[in-house]
């Protein structure tokens, strides 16, 4: 649960709801059913979305929460999820590990985008392997879109990664580049979108990364 002031100063409230087939939640491989919840409290709360079905993610049958909310310069909110995908073993056995990153708008609380890989940290005591992070920054425009710049940026250690952000990954990247990089490399991956009453579209897509 989030509490947090919209655009027009109204107190809001996104909740999050986990559900699973199992009880207690648990089983290797399965993710979890993320339902949200939005209120707002004018003189009273009111329930402007829900959405029981709104991703199936997460996991050990868990769906992971909404971690944080973004109030657009415009108008609406946008709804963001990290999602780790440790599966297989407890979280505490991978490094580096890592997860998604997933936006939900605020009109009807459903998904309208996934960013694969879009994090990867050292889990344990040595600095060791692959790390970056992703942000995300807000620009208006002189109409109701805003840009959405979201920046993937760190580095690879091929030697200890379990997965690479997918536009380095064979999926858009011919396999014989990304060979021919070095065993450790920095980059940066920026992707913007048009954002405008629940609907997102990719603008541009830059890639960049050194050997220094």
């Amino acid at each position: 649960m989030i509490y947090y002031i919209d655009k027009n100063e109204v107190m809001s409230c996104i909740i999050s709801f986990s559900t699973s087939s199992h009880y207690p939640p648990c089983g290797r491989f399965s993710d979890g059913l993320l339902s949200l919840a939005l209120l707002k409290k004018e003189t009273h709360w009111k329930l402007i979305a829900f959405n029981t079905f709104a991703d199936y993610q997460g996991h050990f049958s868990t769906a992971d929460p909404v971690s944080s909310v973004i109030v657009l310069p415009k108008k609406d909110e946008l709804f963001v999820v990290e999602c780790g995908f440790a599966n297989g073993v407890p979280i505490e056995d991978y490094t580096p590990i890592g997860g998604n990153l997933y936006l939900y708008e605020s009109l009807s609380c459903t998904q309208i985008l996934k960013i694969l890989n879009s994090f990867c940290f050292n889990n344990g005591f040595a600095n060791l392997g692959s790390k970056w992070d992703t942000k995300i920054t807000i620009s208006d425009t002189q109409s109701d879109t805003s840009i959405i710049k979201i920046t993937t940026q760190g580095i690879i250690d091929k030697e200890n990664v379990w997965y690479v952000p997918l536009e380095l990954s064979e999926m858009e990247m011919d396999s014989t580049v990304y060979d021919n990089f070095p065993k450790i490399f920095n980059f940066e991956i920026i992707h913007y979108y048009a954002y405008c009453n629940g609907k997102i579209a990719l603008t541009d897509k830059i890639l960049r990364y050194n050997y220094g």
